[in-house]
């Protein structure tokens, strides 16, 4: 099956808002790399803040792959749909912000999260692994859409 559009009889339109769409979309995808792999590389440090094990820390980076699996079909079905590419730029910026915010309260109030400082352990560990797993999905939004965003949104060379 051929999903190739034939261009218009006047050419394709290029709008300089691409720029901007591109933009988003790298930031975007910085930003959930970025926050995808926080807890890595200060593993033991993070071990110890939250008082867990290593192989629980290590769990926050292997949401990534986990969940990639059962969100990759859905992210090429809402890419493939018309508007696809706006939904699922939009629901990544989305989900990496709020993945964000979640990380942040258990970070900004870890007395009220936290064991070792007084809070729920159970609570605060559970918003982090929460927050990764919501991150993860944005993963497939973001890894499989630049081919399309490319098509889409720049011309053929000439």
């Amino acid at each position: 099956m051929d999903h190739q559009v034939a261009p218009p009889a006047g050419g394709w339109t290029l709008y300089a808002e691409r720029w901007y769409l591109l933009f988003a979309f790298s930031l975007t995808t910085f930003s959930q790399c970025l926050f995808w792999i926080t807890f890595s590389p200060v593993a033991d440090e993070t071990s110890q803040w939250l008082s867990t094990s290593k192989y629980n820390v290590d769990l926050l980076l292997n949401w990534g792959p986990i969940i990639f699996i059962p969100v990759t079909p859905l992210s090429i079905w809402l890419a493939e749909r018309p508007g696809g590419l706006r939904l699922c730029v939009r629901a990544a910026a989305w989900m990496t912000a709020s993945c964000v915010l979640l990380r942040c309260v258990v970070c900004l109030w870890p007395a009220m999260f936290l064991a070792p400082q007084g809070g729920s352990f159970d609570a605060g560990l559970a918003l982090l692994h929460l927050a990764q797993i919501i991150n993860a999905a944005v993963g497939p939004l973001v890894m499989n859409t630049p081919t399309q965003l490319s098509q889409t949104w720049f011309g053929e060379v000439s």
